[in-house]
């Protein structure tokens, strides 16, 4: 039997210089809860994450840390899934159940209100749930492909430099402006009627415990919640979504459920799972305060060998690669740019086709992130621009460094 001494020993052994943490981010703590959970664990204060997670969201995190904070930008701009609950019979403030009930969107709602489902309204809602087809058809109709999507009055958008949510929070009205998003896959799961009772316990027991409703019929639903499954691009908010489900059905729509289970081809299955405490302290008036903590134990962990990735192996298969010769790498690494050819690249084993295809081009250059070795001796040089010409050469410029100069 091995003792948890040594499966920590080995745990330790098993870590790059550099690299990425896949964390499984729990409920009820920030993403920079994370963060500084993991500065602790892997002793260095260079870590940052790709995507914040909101407390009421869960899901995968991915933190970088050393030199593989340099390619978090890169990585958050990847394609996103998710897994969602949708709540349609009302809207709240903040998209989601932190916020007030209300029947109309707005910024700053009536608080400590007890929300009145009209009888139209429960009746609306009762033939949703008979007809599930009716809700599949909106996201049909609007929410799936290339779509014009406007911001939740409370996200980390920034308006003329201000964050939206500071803006709203001052008692502003918030005029965000829309932007274009793809959602590559809207399905929708089950769909339950949610009658009195049961609506009355989930909103007690919700972020947000002030909420109230009442029903003319307890007969009828209050609301309907849709299980959901989303693969969107980076930028999208899941919360808007829900929100804009329940505008265009008539009735209204907020997030109970966010839980995120992919980024590029990295996936929730293979992150660590992390422990939740409760942390004691005083504030400057005296007051003791208790929050949730999040705790990252490596040494502990079962699965190291999947949730810790060094920087070759997170960016092979989810960023553009390009392999490089050691000499090429030598003048990348002092910032210089260097010039190949396909033949060249096809010779070293590097498939352009898959290239073009994973790369972000933009002016007709394309990022990537260039590599040289292979196997366990693959080291990852520089991000770099490449920009393709007519002759069929390759130059190769270094936006980011990402390793000491190499002689």
């Amino acid at each position: 039997m091995t003792s948890s001494s040594s499966i920590g020993q080995q745990n330790e052994s098993l870590l790059p210089e550099s690299g990425f943490l896949l964390i499984d981010k729990p409920l009820g703590v920030t993403s920079f809860d994370v963060v500084a959970a993991c500065r602790g664990a892997l002793h260095t204060k260079h870590v940052g994450h790709a995507g914040t997670l909101d407390p009421l969201a869960s899901g995968l995190l991915l933190v970088g840390y050393n030199q593989g904070t340099k390619l978090l930008n890169l990585l958050t701009g990847k394609n996103k899934q998710y897994r969602t609950t949708i709540r349609l019979g009302a809207y709240t403030h903040t998209d989601d159940s932190e916020g007030f009930l209300a029947h109309h969107i707005s910024a700053h709602p009536e608080i400590d209100t007890t929300l009145n489902q009209p009888l139209a309204l429960q009746r609306t809602l009762a033939d949703l749930s008979a007809h599930p087809e009716l809700i599949r058809s909106a996201i049909s109709g609007h929410l799936t492909g290339v779509i014009s999507q406007v911001p939740s009055f409370f996200s980390a958008v920034k308006i003329n430099g201000q964050r939206a949510y500071d803006i709203a929070r001052g008692g502003h009205d918030v005029d965000i402006p829309a932007r274009e998003v793809t959602i590559s896959q809207f399905e929708v799961g089950e769909i339950r009627p949610v009658y009195l009772a049961e609506a009355q316990g989930s909103l007690a027991s919700s972020a947000n415990s002030r909420n109230r409703v009442t029903a003319e019929k307890s007969e009828l639903p209050v609301f309907v919640d849709v299980d959901a499954t989303v693969t969107c691009s980076a930028g999208t908010y899941i919360r808007s979504l829900g929100r804009d489900l329940g505008r265009i059905l008539g009735v209204g729509g907020y997030l109970t459920r966010l839980r995120r289970t992919r980024v590029g081809n990295l996936s929730v299955v293979d992150a660590l799972q992390c422990e939740l405490t409760d942390k004691t302290f005083r504030n400057r008036e005296s007051e003791t305060i208790t929050r949730k903590a999040v705790r990252v134990d490596l040494k502990r962990a079962d699965n190291l060998e999947k949730c810790v990735m060094s920087v070759p192996q997170a960016v092979n298969g989810t960023l553009a690669c390009i392999p490089v010769t050691a000499h090429q790498a030598s003048d990348l690494s002092f910032g210089r740019f260097v010039s190949t050819s396909v033949a060249t690249l096809l010779k070293l084993g590097m498939k352009f086709e898959s290239l073009r295809a994973s790369g972000e081009v933009e002016h007709g250059r394309m990022t990537a992130v260039a590599l040289t070795g292979t196997g366990e001796q693959q080291q990852a040089i520089a991000v770099v621009s490449v920009e393709l010409k007519r002759s069929g050469e390759l130059i190769i410029k270094p936006t980011t460094v990402l390793v000491p100069q190499m002689r």
